[in-house]
C-alpha cells in the first residue's frame, strides 16, 4: 500500500474536525479512516500519537483505509496530533510515515475551544456519576487541555517537521458562515476537484444549520449514488425511505445527546462567567496574538486587546502558512 495517511486533519480538538471529516468524506477523491463503519464516521485512529496503538504497526493502521479506492487521498482526522504536549512524538512519526502528507488545523476561538473542551469533560464525568471539577480544578488537574489551545506553539511544532506549504490553517467560525469558501481553499489544499453541493441549498449564513445542511449534503449526494441505495430504493416504501433519510440526518448532523446533556449539567459544571472569560484570556491572549503573527491573522476578536497587526483577511491571503 502507498504511504499513508495522504491527509492529516490534526485538530484542533473542539473545533468542527467532525462536521468537516463527515463533508470529506462525501468527496468521491477521499477516504477518510474508518468512513464505511456503520453508525458513524470513526475518524480518529490516533495511531500516531498513542503508544498502544502505534505498536500494532503499520498494518493495523492501513485497516483504517481498507475501504479507499484507487486513486483516493486517505484522510485520518485524528486531533490528538495537534497535542505536543501530550503526545510530543505524533508529528515526528506522521513525518516518517509520509513527508508529503498534507496537513489542515483548524482554529477555534481559543476560550471558547477551552470552555467547550472543558465541557466535554464536565458531560462524561456527570454520567459517570463522578464529582465534576470546577474550570480551575480541571485545568490544573490536566495543564494539556489548556495547552491545546496554544495553537502558536503547535504550528511552530508541526514546522519543524513539515515545510509551510504542507499545512493549511482554517478558521472555525468561517467553517461555520463561509463553508463554501472553506472547501474552496480545502480543494485547493489537496489539489482535488471542487466538492458537489446541492445546487438547491441556500446561502450560507445562518450558523449551525448551514454546516448541518452542507454536512448533511455532502454525504447524501455519496450514499444516494452507493449501488446498494440504488438496489433498494424501488423496494423502500415512501415512509421507510423517509426515515431512513431522517435517519441519516441525525448521524451526519447529530450531536442532540450532547445537547440535551449540557443542559443536564448546568448547575454542574462551572458556567463561562465574565471572571472565568478574562482569567482564560490571560493565559491564552500572549499565544493568540504570536498566532496572529504566525499566520498574519487579525485575531482582535480572540483576545481582550485588539492586535496591531495582522490586518489581512485569511480567507483572501495565500492557504499555506508563510
Amino acid at each position: 500500500m502507498k504511504s499513508v495517511p495522504d491527509v492529516a486533519l490534526v485538530g484542533a480538538m473542539k473545533a468542527g474536525t467532525t462536521t468537516l471529516a463527515n463533508i470529506m468524506s462525501g468527496h468521491p477523491r477521499l477516504a477518510v479512516a474508518n468512513a464505511n463503519q456503520p453508525g458513524t464516521i470513526r475518524k480518529e485512529p490516533g495511531y500516531f500519537s498513542r503508544d498502544d496503538r502505534y505498536a500494532k504497526g503499520p498494518d493495523w493502521y492501513e485497516s483504517h483505509f481498507a475501504h479507499a479506492l484507487d486513486g483516493q487521498l486517505t484522510v485520518d482526522a485524528s486531533t490528538c496530533y495537534s497535542r505536543s504536549r501530550q503526545f510530543p512524538h505524533a508529528m515526528h512519526r506522521l513525518h516518517r510515515a509520509n513527508r508529503r502528507a498534507k496537513l489542515i488545523y483548524i482554529l477555534r476561538h481559543p476560550v471558547e475551544r477551552t470552555y467547550s473542551h472543558y465541557l466535554q469533560y464536565a458531560r462524561q464525568a456527570y454520567f459517570r456519576g463522578d464529582n465534576v471539577l470546577t474550570i480551575g480544578e480541571y485545568l490544573q488537574e490536566d495543564a494539556t487541555v489548556i495547552a491545546a489551545s496554544f495553537y502558536d506553539d503547535e504550528i511552530q511544532h508541526v514546522l519543524r517537521h513539515f515545510g509551510p506549504d504542507s499545512l493549511l490553517c482554517l478558521r472555525f467560525e468561517d467553517l461555520q458562515t463561509k463553508p463554501r469558501v472553506v472547501l474552496e481553499r480545502i480543494s485547493r489544499h489537496l489539489d482535488i476537484e471542487p466538492f458537489q453541493l446541492d445546487e438547491s441549498m441556500p446561502s450560507l449564513n445562518s450558523h449551525d444549520k448551514s454546516i448541518e445542511r452542507l454536512a448533511e449534503s455532502e454525504a447524501m449526494n455519496r450514499l444516494l449514488k452507493s449501488p446498494l441505495a440504488q438496489a433498494i430504493k424501488p423496494l423502500l416504501p415512501e415512509l421507510l425511505r423517509r426515515h431512513a433519510r431522517n435517519s441519516f440526518r441525525r448521524l451526519v448532523v447529530g450531536n442532540q445527546v450532547g445537547r440535551r446533556a449540557t443542559k443536564d449539567i448546568q448547575g454542574h459544571a462551572s458556567p463561562l462567567d465574565s471572571e472565568t472569560r478574562h482569567l482564560l484570556h490571560e493565559v491564552l491572549d500572549p499565544h493568540t496574538l504570536r498566532l496572529g503573527d504566525i499566520l498574519q491573522w487579525d485575531v482582535s476578536n480572540w483576545t481582550l486587546n485588539t492586535n496591531p497587526g495582522g490586518e489581512a483577511d485569511p480567507l483572501v491571503e495565500s492557504s499555506t502558512v508563510r
